[in-house]
């Protein structure tokens, strides 16, 4: 399973939002609450996670 084709089009796809309001469920269930941000280079096909350190 491969991801969706608006994560290839779409920078948006890609915010780091966190709030519950936000309708980027990607980043707020899955990096996010993994303790990680994203930084995507779509036109490599690319995405680097960083830890969030507090």
């Amino acid at each position: 399973m491969g991801l969706p084709p608006s994560a290839y089009r779409h920078d948006a796809w890609w915010s780091n939002e966190d709030a519950p309001q936000n309708t980027h469920t990607q980043s707020r269930l899955g990096w996010m609450a993994a303790g990680y941000t994203a930084a995507a280079e779509r036109a490599t096909h690319q995405v680097v996670f960083t830890r969030i350190v507090i």
